[in-house]
C-alpha cells in the first residue's frame, strides 16, 4: 500500500502506510522484550496460552502506538493542496 502510494504521488498516505510497515516489524521487538522481561521475572518461559496472549497483546500494542503516532501527526500538519 505504500508503494502504490509513493507511485501516485500522495506523500500522506505513503507515511502512514510505512509507520505501520514499520510497526509491525517493530512488533516482534515488543514481542521480545516482553517475554524476555516475563523470563527475568519468573525465571521461566512464557508457554501455552499465556504465551499465546502475550504475542498477540505485544503485536497489538505496537499497531496501536503506530496509528496513535499517525492519527497525531496528521492533526499537526497542515493539508498539502495538490
Amino acid at each position: 500500500m505504500a508503494m502504490v502510494a509513493i507511485r501516485n504521488r500522495d506523500f500522506l498516505r505513503h507515511r502512514a502506510w510505512a509507520i505501520r510497515a514499520y510497526a509491525i516489524g517493530m512488533g516482534l521487538g515488543a514481542v521480545a522484550l516482553v517475554f524476555i522481561l516475563l523470563y527475568i521475572v519468573t525465571g521461566q518461559p512464557p508457554v501455552g496460552p499465556t504465551s499465546d496472549i502475550l504475542f498477540v497483546v505485544s503485536w497489538v500494542m505496537a499497531i496501536v502506538i503506530a496509528e496513535v503516532v499517525i492519527r497525531r501527526s496528521s492533526r499537526s500538519r497542515p493539508e498539502v493542496p495538490g
